[in-house]
């Protein structure tokens, strides 16, 4: 199965050039293996990211609210989740070393146009926020963001989330 298949919803032009890109740069998706069972805890988070040191303070943020947070290190990696998972909010991380941020959040909310994605950034000013919205993203997550803060982003974005399926 490819993209074309599993993806069809949204607007003809810029939804299916963003699949038509995805699809071109992970043409192997059918490939890839299977992401595990679904998990029914509150809030479900897809996190992007090579850092080490953000996935460990997520992971620990994460135990503590009992949420379910599931990471991987390339946005090829995260299409089997994708497909056999509900995850309402995903979070790219923005340094990661192997793409451009902008063709990976149109990639993914071109896959899962009913989830949040959001760029966590070392900069969060409204020209970059600004050019997440132009990419169909959610919002910027300062990486720097205290941990009340960063919860409560998370929850919010995870909150529209959900209500988009709504």
């Amino acid at each position: 199965m490819n993209l074309s298949h599993w993806l069809g919803r949204g607007s003809k032009t810029g939804v299916q050039e963003a699949k038509l890109r995805a699809e071109e740069r992970y043409p192997h998706t059918d490939e890839l293996a299977s992401a595990g069972s679904h998990t029914s805890a509150a809030v479900r988070l897809l996190l992007i990211t090579s850092d080490d040191q953000f996935y460990a303070f997520l992971r620990e943020i994460a135990n503590d609210r009992k949420w379910s947070l599931s990471r991987v290190g390339t946005v090829e990696q995260a299409f089997p989740i994708l497909q056999q998972q509900d995850v309402p909010l995903i979070l790219y991380d923005w340094n990661n070393p192997q793409s451009d941020w902008r063709e990976e959040v149109l990639s993914l909310t071109a896959l899962r146009p009913d989830s949040c994605v959001v760029l966590a950034s070392t900069v969060a000013d409204e020209y970059l926020r600004r050019e997440v919205a132009r990419n169909r993203g959610y919002d910027v997550l300062p990486r720097s963001a205290d941990r009340d803060k960063l919860i409560r982003s998370l929850q919010f974005a995870w909150f529209w989330g959900i209500r988009s399926r709504l």
